[in-house]
């Protein structure tokens, strides 16, 4: 069957995935939109949700997490997904949104680090750090530099900053170290690197490139 797939699911139950169901309203049968009808009516409460809540948005338990990841429009927009659920913390690949989720945040950082350590495969292990790295990245103070960059005053950790700006340069600091890390310590690398002097090895990388960078757009002529 065509569509998309659907996970509930519910802090109360211990994360257990209540149900999944994939379908498309133009496309299913009527015996398929039957089975979602029912669906609709069972789930009562999930409180995580991917994909699209609709009727189950307004009875959400307490504190409910969305990731609307359709793009560029989210299965439902940001602002109808706020003005159900204002206490919602919600996340999509739109950066003119709160908690853009982009893959440019995780995978040049995770082969830069499985890279320079030589490791001979990614595994779940180096991803597990990558997104550990991220998710610590979000709960420091935000570069001043970084907000004027996405034309706000400030950013801090909570509901409308659990993940770093997908341009927060710091990402480069952070997450190959983490990612080295876990390949040395599962046994994937094929060299052993000192992560502190990789991670100053990192910075100065980032501000090279930079400094290339500025050279460039001095040099360029914007009137032709």
């Amino acid at each position: 069957m065509y569509g998309f797939t659907f996970f509930f699911m519910s802090w109360t139950v211990g994360l257990q995935v209540i149900s999944r169901l994939s379908f498309v309203v133009e496309l299913c049968s009527e015996a398929e939109r039957q089975t979602y009808i029912a669906l609709t009516n069972t789930i009562t409460a999930p409180t995580v949700a991917v994909g699209i809540l609709f009727g189950w948005m307004a009875r959400a338990y307490g504190f409910p997490i969305m990731f609307a990841m359709a793009n560029p429009d989210p299965e439902i927009t940001y602002a109808d997904a706020k003005a159900a659920r204002p206490d919602l913390m919600m996340g999509t690949g739109r950066s003119d949104f709160p908690n853009q989720v982009n893959n440019v945040s995780g995978f040049p950082y995770i082969f830069r680090g499985a890279l320079d350590c030589g490791s001979v495969q990614i595994t779940e292990g180096m991803k597990k750090a990558a997104s550990k790295a991220i998710a610590d990245l979000a709960k420091l103070p935000v570069p001043q530099e970084i907000c004027d960059a996405y034309g706000v005053k400030s950013l801090s950790f909570g509901p409308d900053y659990i993940l770093p700006k997908a341009l927060d340069a710091r990402l480069m600091e952070v997450e190959p170290v983490a990612v080295a890390r876990a390949a040395m310590e599962e046994g994937t690398a094929t060299k052993k690197l000192d992560l502190a002097q990789y991670a100053k090895n990192l910075k100065k990388r980032l501000a090279d490139s930079r400094a290339q960078m500025n050279e460039f757009i001095k040099a360029y002529n914007f009137n032709l």
